[in-house]
Formats: structure tokens, C-alpha cells, sequence
């Protein structure tokens, strides 16, 4: 549904015709080095999580980067964002290391990617991103370029304060965790010893805190933040190799501003592929901040979503391939992740 209003509000009052003009005449060469940029950005995507796994066991190079493009495919195909933890499962289950430190990578790396993206639009464009969340959100403190960009360092600082903290007490928090799974055994039905149930809670909130702890070394922390500044890099620099394909002159603020409001409204749940929030996005950052008219922005959003969908599912095919895996396996293993019926 709100993927449906999201399309409606992007093409309300909008002249087809001129929207078909822009897509027919479209010089799609341009394409080709952001179809090499988006896979860039998959491997570097694939680097940074490996590298958030700390000192445990990591999976190969290799197997990163497959897994993430798998995990890439069934976030994009199927609803509910369900890749993030069928990478979780799928390094459990293929690969030498342990999933609940693949999940807290996982998480640490959603961070780091708010983070990034809050510093970007907050240091390069406070102005536009204090309109465009003012047309959002209403008047409020988030209208000041000036306390937006105070917010912002106040968020990174805050967030890095969060991981810092559970990297320090993920010791703590894992004999808590073991004490608490030992109590539960006590409840009718559970015919676990608490030794066991304590142990295996120890060890996998000690595992699930791995990542967090590699992050509270402060030389892990920036070669974290790095690695994010080229995912983040890398992204902006496809939004712009795609503006030329639709007829927009290319600029850095542009894609950096269109980049990030596609990022904070992907935060809304939408249907797979996040179809219509994207594009809704996209139009408005450009209309906003260039004041390009709808149809060419929409035109614009249309083959950015396209291209880089369309890439992240080859990769995620090949992902498959790779690992041997099978769509029936990894839609059975979704539902199961969903708590729907596996069967």
C-alpha cells in the first residue's frame, strides 16, 4: 500500500508523454561504467562486513562477497527485508564461521551506513536536506542547516558511544544472557539443562558482540567509517554516471542529495524492491534541490531503480550459483526467518 501512494504522489499531475520522451531519448551508454561502479560497491560492501567480524574466524573473501549479493537478491525479491538474516544463515551453514557473528556485523554495518549517509547530507548539503525534511516532516529544529549539521555529529558521536559500550559489555551482557537462559529452564516443557542452556546463551551473545568489540578499538572504528565513506563513495558516483543517461546535467550535490533521500526513505517499509518509495524519493530530492522538472526526475528514478536492481539480482543469481545454492531452499528458508509456515 505504501509502496502504491509512493508512486501515485511521484506521478500526481505528471505529462506522461514528456515522461516517455525522456526515457526514449535517453543515451544508455552511460549505463555501462555504473553497471562496473555498482559491482565495485558490492565488493566493497562485501570487504567492510568481513572486516566487521573482528578477530573471530571470517568467511573467505569469495564467500563474503556471494553471500552478500545473495542476501541482496531476497531483500530485493521477497517483502520483509529478509536478507540481512538469511546472510546470517547462510555463513552459518556454508561457511567455517558463525552466524550470530555474521548478524551482529550485519547490524554494525546498518549503523555505520546511517552514520555515513547523515554525515554526507549533513556536511555537504544541511540546506536541501533541512528542505526536504521540513516538506516531510513539517517545521521543526531539522529545518536549521545549522543545528542539522549539530544533530548530525551529535548522532555519530552518539552512535559511536552505542558501540562502544556494547563492545565493552558484551562480556556482561553474555553472562547475564547465560544466567537468564538457565532460569528459563526451570519453565514447564523445557527439558534443557541449565548448564547447557546457559552455556550455549553465553556463547552466542559473546559471539553476536564480536563485532561490536572490533569496533570499540578506535584504528577498527576508522578503518570501518572508511570503508563505509567508499560504499557511500561508490554509490554517489552511480547515481551520477546515471544522470547523463536521462538528459540531467551530472553533479556531486545532486547525486549525493538523491542518494541519501533514497537511503532514509528506504526506512520505510514498502514493497520488495522498495518500488514507489524510491522513486518518490528521487523526484523529490531532485525537484527540490535542482527544481528539474518531475517527468525527468521520475525518468531519472526509473532507470537508476532499474539498473541497479537489475544488477544486484545477476549478482545474487550468480551468488546462488556459486554457493550451490537453490530459490526453492532460499524461499523456504525466508518463510521459516518470517515465521511463516515452511512447508
Amino acid at each position: 500500500m505504501i509502496s502504491v501512494i509512493s508512486l501515485w504522489l511521484a506521478m500526481r499531475g505528471m505529462d506522461l508523454r514528456t515522461l516517455a520522451s525522456v526515457l526514449a531519448t535517453g543515451r544508455y551508454g552511460w549505463l555501462v561504467p555504473a553497471i562496473v561502479v555498482i559491482v565495485t560497491g558490492q565488493w566493497a560492501r562485501a570487504i567492510r562486513w568481513r572486516m566487521l567480524f573482528g578477530r573471530v574466524e571470517k568467511p573467505s573473501a569469495r564467500d563474503t562477497f556471494w553471500i552478500i549479493s545473495v542476501g541482496y537478491l531476497v531483500s530485493t525479491v521477497l517483502p520483509l527485508r529478509l536478507g540481512d538474516p538469511m546472510r546470517a544463515w547462510l555463513v552459518e551453514t556454508r561457511t567455517p564461521a558463525g552466524g550470530a557473528e555474521a548478524l551482529a556485523a550485519v547490524v554494525v554495518e546498518r549503523v555505520l551506513d546511517l552514520i555515513t549517509i547523515f554525515a554526507m547530507l549533513a556536511i555537504w548539503l544541511p540546506a536541501p536536506a533541512a528542505v526536504l525534511l521540513e516538506a516531510q516532516l513539517g517545521a521543526g529544529w531539522w529545518s536549521s542547516p545549522g543545528r542539522l549539521r549539530i544533530a548530525t555529529a551529535s548522532f555519530v558521536l552518539l552512535a559511536y558511544a552505542v558501540v562502544l559500550v556494547m563492545g565493552r559489555a558484551s562480556g556482561l551482557l553474555a553472562r547475564v544472557g547465560g544466567n537468564m537462559a538457565a532460569l528459563a529452564t526451570r519453565l514447564p516443557g523445557i527439558r534443557v539443562a541449565p548448564a547447557d542452556a546457559r552455556r550455549f546463551a553465553h556463547g552466542q551473545i559473546e559471539r553476536f558482540g564480536g563485532a561490536f568489540h572490533a569496533l570499540s578499538r578506535p584504528s577498527a572504528a576508522l578503518a570501518a567509517l572508511s570503508w563505509s565513506a567508499i560504499v557511500w563513495g561508490l554509490g554517489g558516483l552511480s547515481y551520477w554516471l546515471v544522470m547523463p543517461a536521462t538528459g540531467l546535467q551530472p553533479t556531486v550535490s545532486a547525486a549525493v542529495f538523491a542518494m541519501g533521500a533514497a537511503a532514509l526513505f528506504a526506512i520505510i517499509p514498502s514493497s520488495p524492491g522498495y518500488v514507489g518509495v524510491f522513486h518518490a524519493a528521487v523526484v523529490a530530492a531532485l525537484w527540490i534541490l535542482l527544481d528539474i522538472p518531475r517527468e525527468q526526475a521520475l525518468g531519472y528514478a526509473i532507470v537508476l531503480h532499474a539498473v541497479t536492481f537489475l544488477t544486484l539480482i545477476v549478482l545474487g543469481v550468480a551468488g546462488m550459483w556459486s554457493l550451490g545454492l537453490r530459490w526453492e531452499g532460499l524461499s523456504r528458508r525466508a518463510q521459516r526467518l518470517s515465521g511463516g509456515d515452511p512447508a
